[in-house]
């Protein structure tokens, strides 16, 4: 069976209209992009080792579950973030990447330097995180 998923860089089509800084930045978003693949297989690996373990072995429960907790909530975040990466390459893919999603600006270089995957400028980001905190 083929893994559609590790698969997924390979097939970003053109990016013609990409200046090189972009092009480097495309580079470090392919491999975040399959290094978190690795982090959703091992967590997922250790989640499912860890559920097998807890019906085969007398444990401490509780310390079982907490521990299921922790590989729970590494397993998420690693899934949120993959999805992320995920969603910039796609904008590579429709030549949208670069440009915010709410106001259609550039997003400033230094903003995707840092965070590769920002899918909205600075002051968007500012307001959305304004509003959804209610102030």
């Amino acid at each position: 069976m083929t893994n559609r998923i590790a698969e997924r860089p390979t097939g970003l089509g053109v990016v013609a209209g990409y200046e090189p800084p972009f092009l480097e930045l495309r580079e470090r978003l392919e491999q975040l992009w399959r290094h978190q693949v690795d982090e959703v297989t091992e967590w997922t690996i250790r989640l499912h080792d860890t559920r097998a373990a807890l019906g085969q072995v007398p444990a401490d429960h509780a310390r079982v579950a907490a521990e299921l907790a922790t590989i729970e909530a590494h397993l998420e975040a690693a899934r949120r973030e993959f999805v992320e990466l995920d969603g910039a390459l796609a904008r590579f893919a429709k030549g949208s990447y670069g440009f915010c999603g709410h106001c259609g600006d550039s997003v400033a270089a230094n903003r995707l330097a840092s965070l590769p995957s920002a899918r909205l400028c600075a002051s968007c980001q500012f307001w959305s995180r304004t509003q959804a905190t209610g102030g």
